[in-house]
């Protein structure tokens, strides 16, 4: 037995029934085909957000890998800094207790930074924090960098540790030499002196004392000149190597502030590009929601309605499933 009604059995009131029922399961298909488009932009630019997103995270590890090398330089210029002056290294700061603290007593005032675990391999030479050590004297950021400015002010361009050495080493020996012809010309006064207090001369004896005088005098200029020299060899090369390092240790600072605003940025982004793809994902489930809904209302419909309704489902449907091409991003 064929049940399937046909159009010369329907009445005309059936036939306007059933046209306004396709009329508004067209409207409805419209309204379903617009979601369907909304979702499908939403969809993509979720991907396309978690697209940037994974291109965030992967340049967060590079910043991160970068910061680590620059805290590895900035070690290696304190620890340098540490060697030269008075200092200990403790975990004495209570706020960050994974880090360790290296205080450097300067001239110039105390001076500290904090060292990462990793780093601590560079300070093996200075000494551990005790109770006899002198704690952080409450100094600022500002306030270290402008010690270590006042500490290298003074320090002229110089030539190298070895160009210095060498031509101290050159004036010391020029200094020796006279120092022994001094030395020598007191030897040969006293002999002179001896001599003539054995022949009795009175006035050669007073000339000669006179002489021998000076030249104790010369003697002691040439030596005091030498250890002067010395000692100020010894100071210019030390307040060179601080003045490369307190240069070296502001570009490692100021690149380790730029890394942090960096990654601060690029984890906002990655915020909200997440954010907005669930967003996407959400719209994506209420529009099947409401084709599960069309495709179970069956009431009140004839064979023709409901047949049209779930073809209009199952087209939607396959829309929803077919993959959507997105553009690859721009670098």
């Amino acid at each position: 037995m064929n049940d399937r009604i046909r159009l010369s059995d329907l009445t005309d009131d059936q036939l306007d029934a059933l046209y306004d029922r396709v009329a508004e399961l067209e409207t409805e298909t419209a309204k379903l085909a617009e979601q369907l488009a909304d979702a499908s932009g939403d969809l993509a630019e979720a991907r396309d957000h978690n697209d940037a997103t994974c291109e965030a995270v992967a340049a967060r590890d590079q910043a991160q890998t970068a910061l680590d090398a620059t805290y590895r330089e900035r070690a290696h210029l304190v620890a340098h800094l540490a060697a030269l002056h008075p200092s200990h290294i403790g975990h004495t700061d209570p706020n960050l207790p994974d880090w360790a603290v290296v205080t450097i007593e300067t001239p110039a005032g105390q001076m500290t930074w904090h060292i990462a675990e990793r780093d601590m391999d560079l300070f093996t030479r200075v000494q551990p924090t005790n109770r006899i050590c002198r704690g952080w004297d409450g100094h600022t950021t500002d306030e270290k960098y402008q010690r270590m400015r006042d500490l290298t002010k003074a320090a002229p361009s110089l030539l190298s540790l070895e160009v210095v050495a060498d031509q101290q080493a050159e004036h010391i020996k020029q200094l020796t030499a006279q120092l022994t012809k001094s030395e020598q010309g007191r030897r040969n006064l006293r002999g002179l002196l001896e001599h003539h207090r054995d022949q009795g001369s009175l006035g050669i004896l007073r000339t000669t004392r006179t002489r021998l005088a000076r030249a104790l005098k010369a003697c002691a200029r040439y030596r005091a000149e030498i250890t002067e020299q010395a000692a100020r060899a010894l100071v210019q090369a030390h307040r060179r190597e601080i003045d490369a390092l307190t240069a070296q240790a502001q570009q490692a600072e100021a690149t380790i502030t730029r890394l942090r605003r960096s990654r601060r940025t690029w984890a906002d982004h990655a915020r909200r590009l997440c954010d907005r793809a669930l967003t996407a994902e959400a719209a994506n489930a209420r529009v099947r929601a409401e084709l599960n809904a069309l495709d179970a209302e069956t009431h009140r419909l004839n064979p023709v309605a409901l047949a049209g309704r779930r073809d209009a489902v199952a087209r939607i449907r396959a829309a929803l499933d077919q993959p959507t091409t997105t553009p690859e991003p721009q670098p």
